[in-house]
């Protein structure tokens, strides 16, 4: 069979599985036509796309590392790119920054507390807390005032 004999007739059935599955009327399954409707519905989905192209660029170190990190969590670059975006609007959301500070203050809280286990400090009464912030604050303006000479 020639070439161009079994290209049409590769096409022919190429369009008639594919107007099956979207329920083309049948008088659009000839070549001619069949091939007409599907540029006119397949061009027009490009306008249906829901997200657009975006161009960035990195400095090539940078580049490398998020194509290594890409590959190693299998997305692509502009599923890491959105994951970072989201992140970091989650990073600037005032709530989040709340959430972080809380629970950094405990942690602080919590080495602190074990700190004072360790030393012994940890049952002083308030008067003996605020007598040893005063003794450490004059300590440290006894070193400033040590380092800055007068002029």
């Amino acid at each position: 069979m020639p070439r161009q004999i079994l290209g049409t007739l590769q096409l022919q059935v190429f369009l008639r599985v594919s107007f099956s599955r979207l329920m083309v009327p049948e008088y659009l399954t000839t070549p001619c036509l069949s091939f007409l409707y599907y540029l006119i519905i397949f061009s027009t989905m490009e306008s249906m796309r829901t997200t657009a192209p975006l161009s960035i660029t990195l400095p090539p170190d940078m580049l490398k590392r998020a194509k290594k990190l890409a590959g190693k969590e299998n997305r692509t670059m502009s599923e890491l790119i959105r994951e970072a975006l989201r992140r970091y609007e989650q990073a600037t959301d005032p709530a989040e920054i709340r959430r972080q500070a809380v629970m950094e203050f405990r942690r602080v809280l919590a080495d602190v507390r074990k700190d004072a286990r360790r030393a012994g400090t940890a049952k002083l009464t308030m008067p003996q807390v605020d007598k040893e912030i005063a003794a450490g604050r004059a300590e440290r303006r006894k070193r400033l005032s040590l380092t800055q000479s007068p002029k």
